[in-house]
């Protein structure tokens, strides 16, 4: 049996007290406290499965390196934030698409979750930074799923993700 700390697609949910414990010691004002999983299952090319709250919902591959970036930040750094710039500097969406590519998550998770799965903060300078509103211990995914994917970027967002997990 993997312990809750392996990272994969088939651990139980999260029990009722570890979640109480989160919401009561939640520094970073996080929104949600659900499981999600990135199970990392190709259902067809360039689609995967990921699950909120064990509901299957089915994620366009442009849409999951968001996703997997926003979860890297937030296992890496607690506040979570990834500055909108950065996420066209490294290429993980066109700055052209941006705003599509964030609405069509927060449409893709509506049903699941009550307020918006992406959090936008803006800096002084106007300048708009992007975090998912999911407490980063509930977020797990399946690294050899991911590091299989027919997607250069998502291989390499899993690496990241392989790597920060050993150091922790």
């Amino acid at each position: 049996m993997p312990s809750r700390f392996d990272f994969v697609y088939s651990e139980p949910e999260t029990p009722a007290q570890q979640i109480q414990e989160y919401k009561n010691n939640n520094p970073y004002n996080y929104k949600h406290f659900v499981d999600f999983n990135i199970t990392g299952k190709v259902i067809r090319k360039s689609v995967t499965e990921v699950e909120i709250m064990k509901r299957k919902i089915q994620v366009m591959d442009a849409l999951l390196k968001i996703i997997l970036r926003l979860v890297q930040e937030s296992k890496r750094n607690k506040l979570g934030y990834v500055g909108e710039q950065r996420l066209i500097n490294e290429r993980i969406v066109s700055e052209k698409s941006i705003r599509q590519r964030m609405n069509q998550i927060k449409v893709l998770f509506r049903d699941s979750i009550q307020d918006n799965i992406i959090e936008i903060k803006r800096n002084k300078i106007k300048q708009k930074a992007y975090r998912l509103s999911i407490y980063p211990d509930l977020i797990k995914y399946n690294i050899e799923n991911l590091k299989n994917s027919a997607d250069s970027k998502i291989q390499k967002i899993a690496d990241k993700l392989s790597t920060q997990q050993m150091d922790n």
